[in-house]
């Protein structure tokens, strides 16, 4: 999309609020899919401002917030998903519902433990989101048992708080092995894949080249689009395989197959 044509459309989305709270409900849900449908990621903070605004239009906003951020390449900010959270344990099901979809899909991970609280709720709709959601986030396929789960939630925070500091020191261990190991054990984590991309990240700019290379594949690896910012720095890098291993983990990452331009790639991925 050109840069005009985002102007032009951000010009009325920062409105968004304003402009539904004025308008009758048939164009109001027009108003907020024509947000979803212009695939701007600024678009979710605007979305996010009408939640709790209106009882009967919170589902609609729900579907059009998991829409939206299903489209874009750029994460939601952490506002986004603190204001779509809370509706994950509504006691009205469809918005349960909606809520634990929209969480999945925003990569939330403080969402976990709500989620995990739904997978005793009776109703199957809300079952069964609960458990999609929770495979989206962590890759795991298990039953729908709260207490499979909460051990599986409180043996990976044991492993952030117990195991995870050395690893993040050890990337700056001047030694090549010990950084090479700590990244290859931090990118092989799914659970809250968003911070472990901030830790890792500053490896980027290591003197070393060979590690600002395996930086860029770890990184890859990991998934995270926490990370797409500082990879689009590294296409400008001056070792030209480090370059373009930042290329291919850009690709990876975003499932787009953009030339190896840094100027297309900072249009897409930097806020």
């Amino acid at each position: 999309m050109g840069g005009r044509r985002k102007a032009r459309i951000w010009r009325w989305t920062r409105r968004l609020p304003e402009l539904v709270r004025g308008a009758d409900a048939e164009v109001a849900q027009a108003l907020v899919m024509a947000t979803a449908d212009a695939v701007d990621p600024r678009g979710l903070d605007s979305l996010a401002d009408l939640l709790g605004w209106d009882a009967e239009f919170n589902g609609i906003v729900l579907r059009q917030i998991g829409r939206l951020a299903e489209s874009c390449v750029v994460p939601a900010k952490r506002r986004v998903l603190d204001a779509v959270r809370p509706f994950v344990l509504s006691d009205k099901a469809s918005l349960a519902r909606d809520a634990a979809i929209a969480c999945a899909i925003l990569e939330d991970f403080d969402a976990i433990d709500p989620l995990i609280e739904l997978l005793g709720r009776q109703d199957e709709s809300v079952l069964k989101a609960a458990a999609w959601a929770l495979n989206r986030l962590t890759a795991l396929s298990y039953p729908r048992d709260q207490a499979r789960w909460r051990t599986w939630l409180v043996m990976e925070n044991q492993w952030l708080t117990s195991v995870a500091p050395g690893l993040v020191q050890g990337l700056g261990d001047p030694e090549s092995a010990q950084v090479v190991n700590a990244l290859n054990e931090l990118s092989s984590r799914r659970y809250r894949r968003d911070r472990i991309a901030d830790w890792m990240t500053p490896v980027l700019r290591d003197a070393r080249v060979e590690i600002r290379r395996l930086a860029c594949t770890a990184l890859g690896r990991l998934g995270s689009k926490a990370a797409l910012a500082d990879l689009v720095v590294c296409l400008n890098d001056g070792d030209s395989d480090v370059a373009r291993e930042a290329w291919n983990s850009l690709r990876a990452i975003t499932g787009k197959n953009l030339p190896q331009d840094a100027r297309l790639w900072t249009v897409l991925c930097v806020p």
